[in-house]
């Protein structure tokens, strides 16, 4: 390298080191001088109706607090999940993650949920009292068993009333989605199944009943620091929001999906259940895939044989597609067995989402949402069936293989792992869910 080549570079690299450092010191002097929320465009108030599920169903709040200041004698969740009885090495890595999740200082708990039908109300609502937090670790069970007996009540009157739903889709939505957005996302995706069935003249086939899961999932969502909100709280949250994902699948959503769902589905009187559908988002779709393989942490008493789901549909999903694989990456394959789960499985990605490929720097995962999970797919081909979404195909659900549904040609922008509430996704769900059937 020449003197003036050196030199040019020196100036350079100190050039873009001094900006680096005083853009740190710039976002960190937000962390330590502002006193005054200003995050938001608009406060709670003013976004109110973005609390309001625009179509019949439930939004389930989870919420994560220290474990010593839970109220109430059962605050660990051995009370109703177990570890792993087999014991073999792939077992023994399965239950460590169990372990290490449900041992956490922090605990997951239900805080409240809430009705949508007629009009809004809370089956359960632990801050009900102005200025306390009843946050009761067995309150949220027995308002589960409330959920559980409302939903059983309302599929029966709407069998009885001649207008039976059609379809209930249990969803979950990703990483930094507070509960404003989720139930906004989940307006979004509603309307859009809805337009793409109108379209088709099927709006008869289509009357769902929703269960919105909420969950912890930002971290410093409402710091007025640039630094701390991105960086700190983003990027930083990633291992713990991860986790929380899995945590949960392995009990609230477990609880919901292998307990509840199929207890109703065992008691209800009539040929017509709505067909069942999961759909998650990014680590949404983590959290429910997660529970869709942990039946065995279930105690026995709370397992049913009848399978809950009808279809499972993940959109840019960020777990890693080795967890279908035997012997692949580090996790010890936990959805290997995924056959078992008797259930048709439709899962998104795209070459353009750069979410989900940034984390095989972070973890190593290759994200099925995004282009290394896309290439396991590919490679995979006894596990997996890959097929371009071209906007009006004519497809066919498999039941022995995943399908993975490339969709270079919807998913678009910056931002792609987030582009599914448009109407060319509502499209593909629909496409989808209307050719799930109701299982026997």
């Amino acid at each position: 390298m020449s003197k003036n080549r050196k030199s040019a570079h020196t100036k350079t690299s100190g050039t873009i080191g001094i900006s680096v450092l005083v853009s740190l010191l710039w976002s960190l002097s937000g962390c330590l001088v502002s006193n005054v929320q200003t995050e938001r465009p608009f406060n709670a108030l003013g976004r109110s109706a973005q609390l309001e599920l625009a179509h019949d169903g439930y939004v389930i709040g989870i919420e994560k607090r220290e474990r010593s200041k839970v109220n109430g004698p059962a605050r660990h969740y051995s009370d109703r999940f177990q570890a792993l009885p087999k014991d073999s090495p792939q077992t023994k890595t399965l239950n460590a993650r169990f372990h290490d999740l449900t041992n956490d200082p922090n605990v997951m708990l239900v805080t409240h949920i809430g009705s949508f039908f007629e009009n809004r109300r809370f089956l359960y609502n632990a801050y009900a009292a102005y200025g306390i937090e009843d946050t009761d670790y067995e309150s949220g069970y027995e308002a589960l068993e409330l959920f559980q007996q409302d939903l059983a009540n309302r599929l029966s009157t709407a069998q009885a009333d001649g207008m039976p739903y059609t379809h209930i889709l249990l969803t979950a939505m990703g990483w930094n989605s507070d509960q404003h957005k989720t139930i906004w996302w989940n307006n979004h995706i509603l309307a859009n199944m809805k337009k793409a069935a109108e379209a088709n003249g099927e709006t008869e086939h289509f009357r769902p009943l929703v269960i919105a899961l909420t969950w912890p999932s930002v971290w410093k969502g409402i710091s007025d620091s640039w630094f701390e909100q991105k960086v700190l709280g983003h990027v930083g949250s990633y291992f713990n929001k991860a986790a929380d994902a899995d945590e949960i699948g392995y009990t609230l959503a477990n609880w919901v999906l292998h307990k509840q769902l199929p207890e109703i589905r065992e008691a209800y009187e009539g040929e017509d259940f709505p067909v069942v559908v999961g759909i998650g988002h990014s680590f949404g779709a983590r959290l429910l895939t997660r529970a869709m393989a942990s039946k065995g942490h279930l105690k026995a008493g709370s397992r049913s044989q009848t399978r809950p789901l009808d279809l499972f549909i993940g959109l840019q999903g960020a777990f890693s597609a080795n967890r279908f694989i035997s012997g692949a990456g580090i996790e010890g394959s936990p959805y290997e067995n995924f056959q078992e789960w008797g259930l048709p499985m439709v899962l998104s990605s795209s070459n353009h989402d750069l979410a989900t490929p940034v984390a095989k720097y972070i973890s190593g995962a290759s994200h099925i949402g995004g282009m290394y999970g896309l290439q396991v797919a590919m490679e995979e081909n006894e596990i997996f069936e890959v097929m371009k979404w071209e906007g009006s195909p004519s497809p066919q659900l498999q039941h022995d293989k995943i399908l993975v549904v490339e969709c270079d040609g919807i998913l678009h922008g910056m931002d792609a792992h987030n582009d599914i509430i448009d109407m060319e996704m509502g499209k593909l769900i629909w496409t989808f869910t209307r050719l799930a059937k109701r299982q026997k």
